[in-house]
């Protein structure tokens, strides 16, 4: 009578982990272990573990850091809103615009473009390095 007989899972296989691999995987479950009692029962056996992962694997969504800081782009670009909103005040109140008023409004939206260029820079960077900071 064969070992594989009567079994649920009848299909063994074997994993070879080099020393850091091993530490890296035996690190992932203790901390999976940790969040949660579901887990610390479930994954007793690192083989419950290890068939869970490779059966449902997880998706972890990598933590997004901006280059630069958020709250940077944020504030720069309220305060061009404010302007532009009250140039558009301004000749909505006087029926018309002058020369200079379109210049700066010009400037102004020359200016979003160029925040909107570096933040898609900043976060191109960002992908490039994987999310994380420099």
């Amino acid at each position: 009578m064969s070992w594989t007989e009567g079994r649920r899972r009848p299909i063994c296989k074997k994993v070879m982990f080099a020393p850091e691999e091993w530490e890296r995987a035996e690190r992932l479950r203790q901390a999976l272990m940790k969040e949660s009692l579901r887990a610390a029962i479930a994954y007793r056996r690192w083989g419950e573990y290890a068939r869970e992962r490779l059966l449902y694997p997880v998706v972890e969504m990598p933590r997004v850091v901006l280059a630069s800081d958020p709250e940077v782009f944020k504030s720069e670009l309220h305060q061009i809103g404010t302007n532009v909103n009250q140039m558009a005040r301004v000749a909505n109140m006087s029926g018309a615009v002058t020369p200079a008023q379109l210049d700066e409004l010009r400037r102004q939206l020359d200016r979003i473009t160029e925040l909107m260029e570096g933040m898609e820079r900043a976060k191109e960077e960002m992908e490039a390095r994987g999310g994380e900071r420099a």
